[in-house]
């Protein structure tokens, strides 16, 4: 699941639509969320998941 901080508008629900995102049917609040940062290597986000999970 994804929860952008964007505006709800016609125009960003087309850019996730033509991503291939549909809306959850479930809209949940979690309690603790993580932003990660997509522009990091994929070494580095597996690297920053495990000192999450550890």
């Amino acid at each position: 699941r994804v929860a952008p901080i964007w505006e709800r508008t016609e125009e960003n629900e087309k850019i996730f639509k033509d991503l291939g995102l549909r809306t959850a049917p479930l809209h949940t609040h979690p309690e603790i969320t993580w932003q990660l940062n997509l522009e990091k290597s994929e070494e580095e986000l597996l690297s920053l998941s495990k000192m999450v999970l550890n």
